[in-house]
């Protein structure tokens, strides 16, 4: 189950952004709430942007990050028109790796919305993530459904690999 809240998170083995509640109150903060459900968090090299998708919203939001954590100035990133955003990726140059499974592919999207790259996948794409030792392979999990019975009873989930031009950068 997705949060439509964002959480900062302050744990001695930890810290970050969450989706999810903490467990303890003392363990977390709420700092933002979003009108449509958010599947993925991203945080610039620079500590100062933390961007999530909203899959019902089909857009990216950003957020300036406080010192103290405390999320400001929210904005839209990006508005995706068809795509729904499920996993994102943020590359070197800023560009935001989205993937969409409602239309079977991973898109390499810009501030504003400009898409640069698209990338047709086998099924629906679900979770992306940049890696390796250059962080230059596109790693896309795909999967026929993304239900938990349908795909116990036909497994095609797996994942993707292509090469871009663009290494990964920022958190995750």
């Amino acid at each position: 189950r997705r949060s439509d809240n964002l959480y900062e998170v302050r744990l001695p083995a930890l810290s970050g952004f969450s989706t999810e509640a903490p467990k303890h109150s003392r363990e977390g903060k709420l700092v933002a709430r979003t009108q449509w459900r958010v599947q993925q968090i991203v945080v610039t090299p620079d500590g100062r942007t933390l961007v999530v998708g909203e899959s019902f919203g089909r857009r990216l939001t950003a957020f300036e990050i406080a010192a103290d954590g405390s999320l400001a100035n929210r904005r839209v990133w990006a508005d995706l028109g068809r795509n729904v955003p499920d996993g994102i990726a943020l590359d070197a140059e800023g560009a935001i790796w989205v993937a969409s499974p409602t239309c079977s592919e991973v898109i390499r999207v810009c501030e504003g919305g400009e898409v640069t790259e698209r990338i047709k996948v086998a099924t629906d794409a679900f979770a992306c993530m940049l890696g390796g030792p250059d962080r230059k392979t596109l790693f896309v999990l795909t999967s026929a459904s993304s239900d938990p019975a349908a795909c116990r009873a036909n497994a095609t989930a797996k994942i993707e690999i292509t090469r871009v031009e663009v290494p990964g950068a920022g958190l995750p």
